[in-house]
């Protein structure tokens, strides 16, 4: 059967800064160094090499075999 009683509901966080908008709060975090700019980095850039023997003969200037 079906059981009779109260659903759990989440209750809702209050709003801790409803005088504010997110662009005045942003620029705060940015002022006090939290968010920083940083530099576009493309995704190639943090792949690296599947092996590391293969890695220090391409350094070298030699072809790594299979």
């Amino acid at each position: 059967g079906r059981r009779s009683g109260k659903k759990n509901k989440k209750k809702r966080e209050k709003d801790l800064t409803p005088d504010r908008t997110l662009e005045s709060l942003f620029e705060e975090l940015v002022a006090n160094g939290i968010i920083k700019k940083y530099p576009e980095t493309p995704i190639y850039a943090f792949c690296g090499e599947r092996s590391y023997a293969a890695h220090d003969l391409r350094e070298q200037g030699k072809d790594p075999l299979p």
